[in-house]
């Protein structure tokens, strides 16, 4: 990971992108070395530049150790703010990996299965997927992942073998 330890931060985003650094295994399981490179990536990314998946830029302010996390409500709210988006990023990528089908270099899922999943795609999705290698194309009816066969097939797998 680039992401160097450290104790202060910009923006509330920042700060939870860091913690999600943190907790990325340094080394992958075997099998999944380009797929791990790839998400060490979108971490980076998002750490460098929150606003690609649309993230608050609203300042950091840590609680000193006397204070409870209740004193700053406001804060909270856009904590879990940015902890949601974040969330409703990584669930679209995972049920579109689960529920998609490959085809050579193209994972493609149905707009309806998304939606039963309650998984959404947001259009500035595209920007920090780009970011990463993935080419993200939007139909009507459908979504499609463009990126190498074993890339997408370890998405695939992943969702898979990851419990719900």
């Amino acid at each position: 990971m680039a992401v160097k330890k450290i104790t202060e931060y910009e923006s509330v985003s920042r700060r939870v992108a860091y913690g999600l650094g943190m907790m990325f295994p340094e080394s992958p399981p075997a099998g999944y070395k380009k797929l791990h490179g790839l998400l060490a990536l979108l971490i980076d990314r998002l750490y460098e530049t929150p606003a690609l998946l649309n993230l608050t830029d609203s300042k950091d302010e840590t609680y000193e150790s006397w204070q409870l996390n209740n004193m700053k409500p406001e804060l909270d709210k856009i904590y879990q703010s940015v902890c949601k988006s974040i969330y409703e990023f990584y669930k679209f990528l995972y049920i579109a990996s689960l529920h998609g089908e490959i085809n050579g270099k193209t994972l493609t899922v149905n707009g309806t299965l998304l939606k039963e999943c309650k998984a959404v795609y947001k259009p500035f999705y595209k920007d920090i997927l780009t970011e990463i290698g993935l080419e993200v194309d939007k139909e009507k009816t459908e979504i499609r992942i463009s990126a190498e066969p074993d890339v997408l097939q370890s998405l695939q797998t992943l969702a898979e073998k990851v419990p719900v």
